[in-house]
């Protein structure tokens, strides 16, 4: 067995495998919007909104929450980022 070879299908695996995820979240998104059909109101202290689908709101509220968690996690990244290539550079030079 080469190298190459077994890269090629645990890449092939790791394609099948997201897709396989993705289409199971998209499923679940779907039966959850089917089976929700309830209509209410959302106050949200400054603007209300009445009669919203209560499927919208709970996934528009996940999809919100993930990307706030996101971006307030960016600028620990980008210091992480800063420190490594810092490192990275700092190990060449004594080299």
């Amino acid at each position: 067995m080469t190298f190459p070879e077994s890269f090629s299908v645990m890449r092939i695996f790791k394609r099948f495998l997201i897709l396989f995820i993705i289409l199971a979240i998209c499923s679940f998104v779907l039966i959850f919007c089917l089976r929700n059909t309830v209509q209410v109101d959302v106050d949200l202290f400054f603007v209300r909104f009445d009669k919203m689908p209560f499927d919208l709101v709970v996934i528009s509220s996940f999809v919100f929450g993930g990307l706030l968690g996101l971006f307030s996690s960016l600028g620990f990244v980008y210091k992480m980022r800063k420190k490594y290539r810092l490192s990275v550079q700092k190990a060449v030079q004594e080299k």
